[in-house]
């Protein structure tokens, strides 16, 4: 797959889908690193829960619409998210997503409802039983968890309160989920990293609605391009220009002098002053 991304796409494009789809981040040079960080689109590329739900989607429908019975494309879809997790290199976000996703669909095949915070808390738990150092020291895990965690408790909150933003292509749903995880995660951003992003805000908005379209154009691309490579040519026209917007708005937005503001040295203590009236 890596082989069919680089011959049919150049850098910069075929280094940032390498890393939004193979989960490939050994090629993004340090320039690249510090542009996604200044414009807070760093979490765009990184394999996570997002990938993981168009994935399924994708895989689901396929399956359905070559004649599996929905409890057999259920089944199969659980496999295959499996396996995709374990090619991008099992990050403890994406292995987070992926359990969620996993237990979802056997709850789904075995007739059961679900509840996206127990899922939450069973795919944390089961995480740090295997590794518990994940809690202190992996930022991705903390990251992951408190994005998620966010989104379970305060996206009805933020969607009322954004009442006057326009429903159109899900806009209103975007920015309710895009507040909802920054909130929880901005505290442990600033103390591990020692910056916040300015403009992340503006630049999610903007890159946000394509990124679904960019993840399963990209997926289709390689797959359909290792088997039919004329096609998988044809397939990467779109893909090319969407990750061109996407290049564009990090490098625009990560040159701006005011795209990031510097906070260092922060006391651990200060995590408590944010997360226990937050909470």
């Amino acid at each position: 797959l890596r082989e069919v991304l680089f011959q049919q796409l150049s850098p910069p494009e075929s280094i940032i889908l390498g890393a939004m789809v193979l989960g490939d981040q050994s090629r993004l040079t340090q320039g690249m690193k510090d542009a996604l960080n200044k414009t807070g689109l760093r979490h765009i590329i990184a394999i996570s829960g997002q990938h993981v739900v168009i994935l399924s989607a994708m895989v689901v429908s396929f399956l359905l619409g070559i004649g599996l019975w929905k409890k057999q494309a259920t089944l199969l879809s659980t496999i295959l998210i499996a396996l995709f997790i374990i090619l991008s290199g099992a990050e403890a976000s994406s292995v987070r997503a992926g359990i969620m996703g996993c237990i979802l669909f056997l709850g789904q095949y075995m007739g059961r409802s679900q509840d996206s915070l127990r899922l939450l808390i069973f795919a944390a738990t089961l995480m740090l039983m295997q590794n518990p150092l994940l809690l202190l020291y992996d930022a991705g895990f903390q990251l992951s968890c408190l994005a998620v965690f966010g989104i379970i408790v305060s996206f009805g909150f933020f969607k009322k309160h954004l009442e006057k933003i326009p429903r159109s292509f899900g806009i209103r749903d975007m920015m309710a989920m895009n507040f909802s995880a920054q909130v929880f995660t901005l505290p442990i951003l600033i103390y591990n990293f020692g910056y916040v992003s300015v403009v992340g805000i503006l630049t999610n908005i903007l890159v946000l609605p394509v990124i679904p379209l960019l993840i399963g154009l990209g997926f289709v691309f390689l797959i359909v391009g290792a088997a039919l490579p004329i096609l998988g040519i044809i397939l990467s026209f779109p893909a090319f220009f969407l990750l061109t917007y996407f290049n564009f708005v990090m490098e625009f937005f990560g040159k701006l002098p005011f795209s990031q503001l510097v906070l260092e040295n922060i006391s651990p203590v200060w995590l408590l002053a944010v997360y226990v009236p937050l909470l």
